[in-house]
């Protein structure tokens, strides 16, 4: 069974990643931490019984010999995020990534070994690290037994996620039904070119679309 583990918006910098999401639900980040393998930093919200989370390359840390996850290298990834921070993709968790990334419709990648601080998952990262239709099909996270995933373990201030909507082909939504990732969305509406939309309600500034 799946279920939505985070949303990953991808920034220039995180300061700016940082203060974009916080202006945005009038509340800071509860989370963060560094990726050494990736060369990226982040902060983290919790979103109910999952999370968000604003990434960027870490200026501080050594280039990486592949390109970071999340498309981070990518040239339009990059003019995207220059303008403000976006929506890059959704990330859900399995018991069983390996079983998923061998049965999904779409191959994700391999499911890489992370870890920072106390903790530690697999990912599914594709090769060139951008995702997939546009980020619209997800990737995968497992969390082993024993390692909760930060949505359960961050502070609650209160965020929930209001609408998720995927936009795309049918080629898309007939992927995503055989993954069994379809249901995780509030609406999968048709469109030429796939995208995702995520609405949240925050306690301090009412209902927010952010991307």
């Amino acid at each position: 069974m799946l279920t939505i583990d985070h949303f990953v918006f991808g920034a220039s910098d995180l300061a700016t990643g940082r203060k974009w999401m916080e202006d945005a639900l009038g509340l800071p980040p509860v989370g963060a931490g560094k990726h050494t393998r990736m060369s990226t930093h982040n902060a983290l919200w919790r979103l109910g019984t999952a999370y968000l989370e604003v990434i960027a390359a870490d200026p501080n840390a050594a280039e990486p010999a592949h390109p970071r996850w999340y498309g981070l290298d990518d040239a339009a990834t990059k003019a995207r995020i220059s303008e403000a921070p976006k929506l890059l993709t959704w990330v859900v968790a399995t018991p069983d990534i390996e079983a998923t990334r061998t049965t999904s419709p779409i191959d994700p990648g391999p499911a890489l070994q992370f870890s920072r601080d106390d903790l530690h998952w697999q990912l599914t990262v594709p090769a060139t690290g951008t995702p997939h239709h546009g980020g619209a099909f997800p990737a995968l996270i497992h969390w082993p037994e024993g390692v909760k995933s930060p949505a359960k373990t961050l502070e609650d201030q209160g965020l929930a996620i209001a609408e998720f909507r995927v936009f795309g082909t049918d080629i898309l939504k007939a992927a995503l039904a055989d993954l069994g990732a379809l249901p995780l969305a509030s609406a999968f509406e048709q469109a030429d070119h796939p995208a995702l939309s995520l609405t949240v309600n925050s306690p301090e500034t009412g209902t927010v679309h952010l991307a």
